[in-house]
């Protein structure tokens, strides 16, 4: 490191800063998108040249595009009414603070381009489209742009879908359309290069403000605890540094940015001056790299970023534990397949575990291969027909593995039944074990269901509905003691960990593993 360092320098007070000659905007400049999933507000050739940035001095066709995002509700405005929710009312809304008005200025005169990403799932519930409240969110973004004399853009999240935060899927929407803005203007700028030549960057510089974050102390909007993560959880996926609004706007609006190594390439700037957050106020955020579960302030909900980091990526010589009807021990697992299956027994394996954890996937990778034969609700529709197909493949003398969630001893008893029924009597002397293992997958309900999600984010298909997720925890009886195996004679009761592995899984998935969704 250099002895000495070059000053920087704060970005100038609003109040010393021209005015700006942008044009605010109106109603009629919404577009839906994605099916109606998604209201936007979008960028223009114009609005995004105010905020274009490039290298000092540098010839290279790559631009940086500066993005001030913010939540809406709860984090710029609230209802004005003194409800929790706003009116379909474009005129029901209120800064959060007054002083909110200075740093959108603030922002947009210093280059930023200022964007509001909100979950709007009032206007697209299920197969419907509330016009109404589609109007008057639309106008109320249209009054804070004139109110805060800033061309804001906006991307609504209608649905509760793909396009909903805290997926990035809207982000990267919206960084799409800066891109092509910044490409068409191209031909009209000074130093034009070939639209297919120029790299825009989005994410360098930008930020992202939020009042879902986890909290459960009182919010500047008056509320007693946040009602979610989700804002923080979209900000992580994005790896924007994330601010809450009191640690953001309690910052001040003078001391907000300082001077960075970019240029500005805004027209009518004398110095071509280039602003960037400031050390000061990115060192007062809760970072959103996940370095913990939780802090004294937030907590991140059903999973957190370690939690996914640390799960390990193979059974081989992983230690499971194992119940039998003598002992409770640890073993390792084989270093090579197989680590599950029996060959040359026939045995009866019945899974255990939550909605959405990966019992399936389990059984393609690790039994199948082996001869297993499946049985599955989901396929054959009722506890009936599942009973009867483990009954017709145990008397062909297959193995067979109940792939479904029995959640409580009455359930698990069914398929027991089965192979003692089919099995030989044997001496009264001789002990009577049955060659049944339960597998019980020792997935939280947390990790559970955001396996749900990822699938349902990859693959298109329904999510489970988490009041599947309360049924099987309310149910739950997993036999954890050797009593209870010995009185099941069974042979025993497998603890099986979550183990983290994509090598057959559908394109993405790894990818959407590692957000939170």
């Amino acid at each position: 490191m250099p002895a000495t360092r070059k000053r920087q320098r704060s970005s100038p007070s609003p109040s010393s800063t021209a005015a700006s000659s942008a044009v605010c905007r109106s109603k009629d400049e919404w577009e839906k998108l994605e099916n109606g999933s998604v209201l936007m507000l979008p960028p223009t050739t114009s609005i995004v040249k105010e905020a274009l940035h490039t290298l000092k001095d540098s010839a290279a066709s790559g631009v940086v595009v500066k993005i001030a995002a913010f939540d809406m509700d709860d984090t710029v405005i609230k209802p004005a009414s003194g409800g929790v929710f706003p009116r379909d009312d474009p005129t029901d809304w209120q800064w959060v603070v007054p002083e909110v008005r200075d740093y959108l200025q603030h922002l947009h005169q210093c280059g930023f381009l200022i964007a509001l990403f909100s979950n709007q799932m009032g206007i697209g519930k299920g197969s419907s489209w509330n016009a109404a409240k589609a109007d008057s969110i639309e106008a109320k973004v249209a009054l804070l742009s004139h109110d805060a004399a800033v061309p804001l853009c906006a991307c609504l999240a209608t649905r509760d879908d793909a396009w909903r935060k805290p997926s990035p899927r809207i982000w990267h929407l919206f960084v799409t359309r800066v891109a092509q803005c910044v490409r068409d203007g191209c031909a009209s700028s000074a130093d034009a290069v070939a639209k297919e030549e120029v790299t825009v960057d989005c994410e360098a510089y930008s930020f992202y403000v939020g009042d879902a974050a986890g909290r459960t102390t009182p919010t500047l909007a008056g509320r007693k605890k946040d009602f979610s993560c989700a804002d923080r959880h979209f900000a992580y996926n994005l790896q924007l540094p994330f601010f809450t609004p009191e640690q953001f706007f309690a910052f001040e609006v003078g001391h907000l940015l300082q001077e960075d190594a970019l240029t500005t390439r805004r027209a009518g700037e004398a110095k071509g001056l280039s602003y960037r957050l400031s050390t000061a106020l990115l060192r007062r955020t809760a970072p959103s790299s996940g370095a913990a579960a939780t802090s004294a302030d937030f907590s991140w909900g059903d999973v957190c970023p370690e939690e996914l980091r640390s799960l390990p990526r193979t059974y081989a010589q992983l230690s499971v534990q194992v119940i039998t009807f003598t002992t409770v021990k640890t073993i390792s697992l084989p270093s090579a397949p197989p680590l599950f299956a029996r060959t040359g027994e026939q045995e009866l394996i019945i899974f255990v575990g939550f909605p959405g954890c990966g019992k399936s996937s389990f059984y393609r990778r690790h039994l199948q291969p082996y001869g297993y034969a499946h049985v599955n609700r989901d396929i054959l529709q009722t506890r009936a027909k599942c009973i009867r197909a483990a009954e017709e493949h145990w008397a062909r003398g297959d193995s067979v593995v109940v792939d479904n969630t029995n959640p409580t001893v009455e359930d698990r008893q069914a398929y027991i039944d089965v192979v003692k029924k089919h099995t030989p009597k044997r001496n009264a002397t001789a002990v009577a074990v049955l060659p049944v293992r339960i597998f019980c997958f020792t997935h939280s309900r947390g990790l559970a269901s955001h396996m749900n999600v990822v699938r349902a984010h990859v693959e298109g298909v329904p999510r489970v509905p988490a009041i599947a997720y309360n049924v099987f925890q309310n149910k739950l009886q997993r036999p954890t003691t050797t009593e209870e195996v010995a009185a099941l004679g069974i042979e025993a009761v497998w603890g099986i960990p979550p183990v983290v592995c994509f090598d057959d899984a559908p394109v993405g998935t790894e990818k959407a593993f590692s957000l939170l969704l």
